[in-house]
């Protein structure tokens, strides 16, 4: 077997995804709270919406780093026995562990459920991906996970798949789209990976052609790349403003539309600057994006718990420190939960029971 390349450019990518999750987090329920008529409404929208890239980038990277190690990479027993081991242990356990963490959280904080009917809505947001709002990422990458060996056996098969994935992900996302708008209505739709297929195929195609992206990056038709990720932000931003406004109302596909267009330019953007800015950016901006990159998976998990305690703090909209408070939000949910993961896995033997594999992340990528 070739061993392929460490890419740290991907480490990057996380960086970049993990600060997205974090502002639109630390946003949501400001762009509710917050008078639309207010002079820094717009900002705030602007915050909230440009950067939703960060969750779908993270799909697209999970499904990237497999078949960029696994295409070349005969299928076995033994190949398929590791691959699950390390899913269940790395990534099964800390949702499952997490699920428990918040969902008790927000019973001990919000409901009065007696034993046996807090352990049924439990099993049900456990199997739904919905024990707390950020978990669905985790549930449909299992989903991805248990598809994978089956997507593998094809690309390897069949070239034409790979060759075609990018289109081949658009149909089966908006097939499955149309057909639950128009008659299925399931309402858990975000927690299902069909709803996310473009991402997945998407990874497949550069994991396959990553040394022809890394090509097309050198010529000016990056630009085009450039204009169509800036073009889409600005019409799902514009899209969103208008409509928490109450200045416009889109039928729900145009915004699921907006969404995936301009999340999925986004993608491909941020992927293909890390690879251009690499070795120019400054070594210490690097190093710390590296190391953001490398506990992402970590800090994507916990923060949403420093999120809720943060909010917690009374504090007026009409308050001369309100945006200052807003920018503490941001900060305590990315630096805490560094604190956190750093803390935990230096001195918690077993800490991959949260966090998965946190060192040498970049140097693993399988």
């Amino acid at each position: 077997m070739i061993q392929k390349e460490r890419l740290n450019e991907i480490t990057i990518v996380r960086a970049i995804a993990i600060l997205g999750v974090l502002l639109v987090h630390s946003t949501s329920f400001i762009t509710v709270e917050l008078p639309t008529a207010s002079r820094s409404y717009a900002f705030y929208n602007f915050l909230n919406t440009f950067f939703k890239y960060g969750t779908p980038t993270f799909i697209f990277l999970s499904s990237f780093v497999l078949f960029y190690n696994y295409t070349n990479r005969e299928i076995t027993k033994k190949m398929l026995f590791n691959f699950y081991k390390k899913r269940f242990v790395f990534v099964v356990i800390p949702y499952l562990i997490f699920s428990i963490i918040y969902f008790a959280l927000t019973v001990h904080l919000y409901y009065d459920y007696g034993l046996l009917e807090a352990m049924i809505i439990f099993t049900k947001k456990v199997l739904t991906g919905k024990a707390y709002t950020h978990l669905y990422f985790v549930f449909i990458s299992i989903q991805f996970y248990l598809i994978f060996p089956l997507v593998l056996f094809l690309v390897q098969k069949y070239k034409w798949v790979s060759r075609y994935s990018l289109l081949i992900g658009l149909v089966i996302q908006w097939t499955f789209v149309l057909l639950n708008h128009f008659y299925f209505n399931i309402t858990f739709k975000g927690s299902i990976s069909l709803s996310y297929m473009s991402y997945y195929f998407l990874g497949i195609y550069l994991g396959v052609y990553l040394e022809q992206f890394k090509t097309f990056l050198n010529t000016n038709k990056r630009y085009i790349l450039s204009a169509l990720w800036l073009v889409s932000g600005f019409y799902y931003v514009y899209a969103m403003y208008l409509t928490r406004e109450g200045l416009a109302t889109y039928d729900s596909m145009v915004y699921e539309l907006l969404w995936n267009a301009f999340t999925y330019f986004a993608a491909i953007f941020y992927f293909g600057f890390a690879f251009i800015i690499y070795e120019k950016i400054n070594s210490k901006i690097r190093e710390v994006l590296l190391y953001l990159g490398d506990i992402s998976f970590g800090v994507y998990l916990i923060h949403p718990l420093f999120l809720l305690f943060y909010r917690m703090i009374p504090v007026s909209i009409e308050s001369p420190w309100y945006h200052l408070f807003n920018l503490g939000l941001f900060l305590s949910g990315l630096v805490f939960s560094i604190v956190a993961v750093e803390v935990l896995t230096r001195n918690f033997r077993y800490s991959w029971v949260l966090f998965g594999t946190v060192r040498n992340r970049a140097a693993s990528q399988n």
